[in-house]
């Protein structure tokens, strides 16, 4: 008997036309998909408020401690003036005083900046607004080549939104007669990536100890931060390696 060919027959499936049930079941959809966007909302604002608290929280404390170092300083300068009247007081506890004054004045000295540097944070329309590179110290210990850094990056304008993006640290300096820069991974064990991810709303601290070669002699740090999204920015700063603006006091 002869083959009948053919086009080949598809298998089809008959499926009740349902609208209501199809209707249903994208409003379930739609409804997951708006309750975890409202999630998603309120814990970025939780959290927004949480970190605004811990900021809030910092400067009352550093406004007490400003308070009693004032108070202290105010008793010392009596105990200096009622002592100065004595006979009896001689020329080294008469200095050993006055250094105590001396240290306590730069105590409220340091606090009273770092009042003004969070109250900047805090109050964004007294300050100049975008990502900003707001300070950096490094202090010495122990060991004449090893240091501790921090780097404070700040958002002051519109804390609103996080600001994230990456920031790249480089110490410059002299080695073996040549000009040189050194990556800050290169110098450090804490930091494994050229390019450091930060994320925050008011202000991120940037930490790292680091161990400088024996041959190198530091000048400068540089300090580039970028940020990304729609408002990105790029800002980057040097700063003179042992000057007042870097807080290095080497050998103490």
């Amino acid at each position: 008997m002869a083959r009948v060919k053919g086009s080949k027959q598809e298998n089809l499936v008959v499926v009740p036309h349902t609208p209501l049930q199809n209707f249903i079941h994208r409003l379930f959809i739609f409804s997951v998909i708006l309750a975890a966007a409202g999630a998603g909302y309120w814990y970025g604002q939780y959290n927004g408020f949480k970190i605004r608290d811990e900021a809030v929280a910092l400067v009352e404390q550093l406004q007490d401690s400003f308070q009693e170092k004032t108070l202290r300083l105010d008793e010392a300068n009596l105990r200096v003036a009622t002592l100065e009247k004595g006979a009896e007081v001689d020329k080294k506890a008469n200095e050993e005083i006055r250094q105590a004054v001396k240290g306590l004045k730069d105590q409220v000295a340091s606090l009273q900046e770092e009042v003004a540097l969070y109250k900047g944070i805090m109050t964004p329309s007294l300050s100049v607004g975008g990502l900003t590179i707001q300070e950096l110290s490094v202090d010495p210990t122990a060991d004449p080549l090893r240091f501790r850094m921090k780097i404070m990056l700040t958002q002051v304008g519109d804390n609103k939104s996080f600001v994230q993006g990456f920031a790249g640290v480089s110490i410059i300096g002299v080695q073996g007669g040549e000009k040189v820069a050194l990556l800050l991974k290169d110098v450090s064990s804490e930091i494994s990536e050229t390019d450091i991810r930060f994320r925050y709303r008011y202000f991120q601290d940037i930490k790292a100890e680091l161990i400088l070669p024996e041959n190198f002699s530091p000048e400068q740090v540089y300090v580039v931060a970028q940020s990304s999204g729609s408002s990105a920015s790029r800002v980057e700063k040097y700063f003179n390696w042992g000057s007042k603006e870097i807080n290095v006091n080497v050998g103490q």
